[in-house]
């Protein structure tokens, strides 16, 4: 819960609620988080959100839930706080970095899982138990390939579209506050005190925007180079299925640090 502590001072929808129960509650979620007692800090924060609405407590209950990897309820909760908190754009990026990385775990563990029973058209089928005979149904019929757009390729591909995309959103943000910002002072002093303290504003603003640009393009090309691995290993198999290599392309996000992160096995 650390990481946005210096974004909080200017994000408004960090601030704390102003209920005196509410912020005992989130106290004693706090202790419980910090021992690792999940079960119990969300249901002190539950009783922080009765008593206060303040969107903090919906980023709070996100950051217990991911922690404890209930990242189902983690992605609702962040996304309630994405539309009560209307957040600004650090905030923003952050947290969407964080649901992106959820579902790209859910969606492989989803991809790796055994299955649970035997194929619909299988159900009923005649078993034939003689020595060397095969158990799969023949039914002289060819079965397509499965697509060649698994989900464990549409997730890289389109986790590094969106990356690119909001760095070159956040680009052309930039670019245009430092516009701005030049026409208020055209050199580096200005005569004008006004226009000077504007076109500092400015100058910060163009920078927040830069670095957001940044972890953006580092992310999104990241996972386009992702998406190349797994074009081989995600693809489907002769059966028509996903492809069961144990791999997936990971973003990581803090404030010091953008890139992704591979794990697998072939």
């Amino acid at each position: 819960m650390a990481s946005v502590q210096k974004m909080s001072k200017r994000d408004l929808s960090l601030a704390y609620p102003k209920s005196a129960e509410a912020l005992r509650h989130m106290a004693a979620g706090k202790r419980a988080f910090g021992v690792q007692q999940y079960d119990k800090a969300v249901e002190e924060y539950t009783s922080a959100g009765l008593a206060d609405e303040a969107p903090l407590i919906l980023y709070n209950l996100g950051q217990i839930y991911r922690a404890s990897k209930n990242y189902e309820k983690a992605i609702r909760q962040y996304e309630l706080f994405l539309g009560r908190g209307k957040p600004g754009p650090q905030v923003h990026a952050l947290i969407a970095c964080h649901i992106t990385t959820m579902k790209a775990e859910l969606a492989h563990a989803a991809s790796t899982a055994p299955p649970t029973g035997p194929a619909a058209d299988q159900v009923g089928a005649p078993t034939n138990h003689r020595a060397g005979s095969s158990t799969t149904p023949d039914d002289g019929h060819a079965h397509p390939a499965g697509s060649r757009w698994t989900t464990t390729r549409r997730i890289a591909l389109g986790a590094g579209a969106i990356g690119l995309a909001a760095g070159v959103v956040f680009g052309v943000q930039t670019r245009g506050f430092k516009d701005d910002a030049s026409r208020l002072c055209p050199t580096t002093t200005c005569d004008d005190a006004d226009k000077g303290s504007q076109a500092n504003a400015l100058t910060d603003r163009a920078a927040r925007r830069a670095t957001l640009a940044n972890i953006s393009f580092g992310v999104g090309a990241g996972m386009i180079v992702g998406a190349a691995i797994l074009w081989y290993v995600g693809g489907p198999s002769a059966t028509g299925s996903a492809s069961r290599t144990d791999s997936a392309i990971i973003p990581h996000l803090t404030p010091t640090f953008a890139g992704v992160a591979y794990h697998g096995s072939f």
